[in-house]
C-alpha cells in the first residue's frame, strides 16, 4: 500500500504487482520494478488513501533512526539501489543508504540499513534505481 511513481519518472520505468515469483506460500504477491533508465524513483507515502503528488504520510522525527530492510529478487537488474526519506515537497530529510543488487536470481533479504531523519515532518521513503533491468521487491520495512 502507498507505492507510487512521479509522472515525470514514468518514462524511466514502471511498477506492477506480480505473482510469478512469490516470496513464500503466504506472501504470493510482490512489486515488480522494471527500470529503463537510471534515476527511476519509487516512493512509499505510507498507509494512506490520499495519493496526491505532495502527500507524505509517514511521521518522521528529528534524529530518529529508522531501520530499513527488504527482500529482493533480481531478474536482470545491474546496478545499485539508493534509499532516502523526503518531505511532502520532495526535499531530502535523511541520510542516503545505498546497496548494490546481487546478480543471483533468488530472494535475498537485505537488512542493517539505517536512515536518520534530519527534520520532524510527514515523510515518505524513496528508492532510486542507479542501473537498469528488472527486479521484484517485497516485505519492505522502515521501523524506528
Amino acid at each position: 500500500m502507498g507505492w507510487k511513481i512521479d509522472i515525470k519518472d514514468s518514462k524511466k520505468g514502471q511498477v506492477e504487482f506480480d505473482q510469478s515469483k512469490p516470496l513464500n506460500d503466504n506472501n504470493i504477491q510482490s512489486l515488480k520494478v522494471t527500470v529503463k533508465e537510471s534515476g527511476f524513483k519509487l516512493q512509499n507515502v505510507g498507509h494512506t488513501l490520499n495519493m496526491v503528488s505532495d502527500t507524505a504520510e509517514m511521521s518522521l522525527f528529528t534524529d530518529e533512526k529508522y531501520n530499513l530492510s527488504y527482500y529482493i529478487f533480481n531478474h536482470d537488474y545491474v546496478g545499485a539501489l539508493k534509499f532516502h526519506l523526503e518531505d511532502g515537497k520532495g526535499n531530502v530529510v535523511s541520510n542516503e543508504s545505498r546497496t548494490k543488487v546481487d546478480s543471483k536470481q533468488k530472494w535475498i533479504k537485505i537488512d542493517g540499513l539505517t536512515l536518520t531523519a534530519t527534520r520532524t515532518v510527514g515523510g515518505r521513503l524513496v528508492i532510486e534505481a542507479e542501473g537498469e533491468g528488472t527486479f521484484n521487491l517485497d516485505m519492505i520495512s522502515l521501523m524506528p
